[in-house]
């Protein structure tokens, strides 16, 4: 049996998918829903220096999160294409 995350969506992440091409949106979101069952997939990373953040990489964008492993959540914060992901960060 899976045990499976609950997703929770910052304003920022609000924001952010509102600035992409709607053809991809369906694309994106469904690579964020599988976070749900697998919040650490191959195409993650966790981010240096930081102790439970992670980024996703879908295709030219960048999925930012974090995940509560205690409480069972996943919570995303951005969303910006490559070339934005890493400025000021």
């Amino acid at each position: 049996m899976t045990v499976s995350y609950e997703l929770v969506f910052a304003r920022s992440f609000d924001k952010d998918i509102r600035k992409i091409d709607r053809k991809l949106i369906p694309w994106l979101v469904g690579k964020i829903l599988a976070l749900e069952k697998n919040p650490r997939p191959v195409q993650s990373k966790k981010i240096k220096g930081a102790d439970d953040e992670y980024r996703l990489r879908v295709g030219d964008y960048r999925v930012f999160y974090t995940i509560d492993d205690k409480n069972k959540l996943v919570a995303i914060y951005h969303l910006v294409h490559r070339r934005e992901a890493y400025r000021q960060r």
